[in-house]
């Protein structure tokens, strides 16, 4: 019969060594601390089990007994409410550490004094209870799933655990109950060790599951369509809906019919093994660029990156993959090869216009010094020649200026200004600049007073200046260059619901200032295309203009006025000379 009992009572001792180990190696599988703590505890408790059956056996009758299963009890209780706070993501307070070392320090001195053991008995028992009940209540406290029975459960068996461990477990040899006392403590702990075990698993799957929740919905909810495909089941596991509008097949066409994937896809030569991505596993990451048709034709491009997943003996068992719209992206590849383009045809329009005055000016000076120019004639040669600098200056200025637009950084400097002061002052260098060409210059000025501009000075003067030299350049001398400015109100300024709405400033109008010239007009079919860089308009015979200029100058306007918020067009006058004009928002001054 002693046997029998010794027997079952290490058994009992190893079943809680045993779990004591398979929560250590179920941390070291999941990386959990919680059940690292956990499992040390279990193997302290084990230890104080054998400490107790050693005890009622006879084997060991030390006086240090009680006060050596205190220190175990204290450790075990410690390492336990730790590993409850890991649990819910805390941290185990600094001073229970303290507290905790002082406590075994007074157990360890109490061996040798029979006094301090009557003193600290008490105290060390009800803060090992305390530490215990206090793990039972954070199971309550605090919540991982919303199934209430399990944290009661864990709860009750945390607290009676305590309460026994440290007032009915001292299973001395001559108290009665000893054995039963014994047997219920190990019966106790190891259903707490197996329902933890259980919390454990089911948290796990509840951590599990919620993750796949959140990664569903980040899949669901992005703008790449991600697909993955079983080799073994011959079918997709799963489309994120995003894949209907970009491959034009619903999700549930395709878990049907997986061979429909490439159905309006244009694969290139280069990427023909794709077609075979479900029939053949794959065994290396890679990725192709599709082009997606719509009736036929290329309405989309995307592009796929698709990699192997391999089972546990290294075989491709699925594939998985990412499609991605890149359509802006390509958009804006063939946009930066136009504006390459243009950049090189630009420069060649360049290169041919500063070829054209510069073998004039080589030309007429070459001959000066060869003395081929009569002396009575080399004033016309030297104002020609200068004519020409003038030009090539011109020309190197709007060439700059068109970097400058394409790098967008060219400064801008806004001021408010007073728009009557601003334009005398504008139509002063105007007359100056049509008198010195030998046209006449004639101006109606009808803006009104306290009006305010919101400008860059110096850039508006440009474009002033760059209609002004378009105009005596085609106004014949003697011919008549007209410049009005004048305000109107403008109605959508101040009846448009949308900008009532905003908090921005809403302009009272626009002030409009026009360049007419007597030449002889512009071409009907030239009209939609002047403010368009190099280009160069024909005259009435339908001949491209013999014009040292490259245009650059309209196009330079233009994208000035836009950015002070106006608009700039031409068209032809009644009178037959051509009429530029740009607007500018005004706003009417307080005072």
């Amino acid at each position: 019969m002693y046997m029998l009992s010794g027997y079952s009572m290490m058994s009992t001792v190893s079943t809680t060594l045993v779990f004591g180990l398979i929560f250590l190696l179920l941390a070291k599988q999941s990386g959990r601390l919680y059940m690292t703590l956990w499992g040390s505890c279990w193997i302290i408790y084990s230890f104080m089990f054998f400490l107790d059956f050693t005890n009622l056996s006879g084997i060991y009758t030390s006086l240090h007994y009680i006060a050596e299963k205190q220190a175990l009890s204290l450790i075990g209780a410690l390492l336990f409410l730790g590993g409850t706070h890991h649990f819910f993501q805390l941290r185990l307070p600094k001073y229970l550490y303290y507290v905790t070392f002082f406590s075994l320090f007074t157990i360890g001195a109490s061996v040798f004094s029979r006094q301090l053991y009557e003193f600290i008995v008490i105290p060390n028992i009800m803060y090992s209870t305390f530490l215990l009940i206090w793990a039972g209540c954070m199971f309550i406290s605090y919540t991982w799933t919303q199934n209430i029975p399990e944290k009661l459960i864990a709860s009750f068996l945390t607290i009676l655990w305590a309460i026994f461990s440290n007032h009915f477990g001292f299973t001395l040899e001559h108290v009665a109950m000893a054995t039963f006392n014994y047997f219920t403590g190990l019966f106790m702990v190891n259903l707490l060790i197996l329902f933890l075990m259980i919390i454990h698993f089911k948290k796990t799957r509840f951590l599990l599951v919620k993750s796949e929740v959140r990664y569903r919905l980040l899949v669901e909810n992005s703008s790449d369509s991600m697909f993955l495909y079983s080799y073994k089941k011959g079918a997709f596991q799963y489309i994120s809906p995003s894949v209907q509008p970009l491959l034009g097949l619903s999700s549930m066409e395709l878990y049907l019919f997986p061979q429909r994937f490439f159905e309006n896809i244009d694969i290139s030569n280069e990427n023909k093994e794709l077609l075979n991505l479900f029939q053949h596993p794959i065994h290396a990451p890679s990725m192709a660029v599709l082009c997606l048709l719509k009736d036929n034709q290329p309405y989309r491009w995307c592009e796929m990156h698709y990699l192997p997943i391999l089972d546990a003996l290294g075989i491709p068992a699925a594939v998985e993959g990412i499609l991605r719209d890149i359509t802006e992206r390509k958009q804006m590849e063939e946009n930066l090869k136009a504006s390459e383009s243009a950049r090189k045809e630009l420069v060649e329009n360049i290169s041919h216009e500063l070829r054209t005055p510069i073998t004039l000016i080589q030309g007429y000076a070459e001959s000066m010094l060869n003395e081929v120019v009569p002396a009575s004639s080399i004033p016309s040669c030297l104002k020609m020649i200068h004519a020409k600098t003038l030009m090539l200056n011109t020309l190197l200025e709007d060439l700059i200026q068109v970097s400058h637009f394409t790098s967008q950084t060219l400064d801008y400097k806004f001021y408010e200004i007073d728009a009557i002061k601003y334009f005398e002052a504008i139509t002063a260098q105007s007359e100056f600049q049509i008198n010195r060409s030998g046209r006449i210059f004639h101006l109606k000025n009808e803006l009104e007073e306290h009006l305010i501009i919101i400008l860059d000075p110096s850039r508006i003067e440009q474009v002033v200046s760059n209609l002004i030299n378009n105009s005596i350049r085609h106004t014949p001398p003697g011919g008549t260059i007209f410049v009005e400015c004048a305000n109107y109100k403008n109605e959508s300024y101040i009846h448009d619901v949308s900008m009532e709405k905003n908090s921005c400033t809403i302009p009272d109008g626009e002030i409009i200032f026009t360049v007419t010239d007597t030449g002889e007009g512009i071409q009907p079919e030239d009209l939609p295309h002047l403010f368009e860089r190099s280009y160069r308009g024909r005259n009435r015979q339908g001949e491209p203009q013999n014009s040292n200029h490259a245009g650059l100058g309209l196009f330079i306007s233009q994208q000035i006025i836009k950015q002070h918020s106006g608009r700039i067009w031409a068209k032809n006058s009644v009178s037959g000379g051509a009429m530029f004009s740009f607007s500018l928002p005004y706003y009417k001054s307080s005072d």
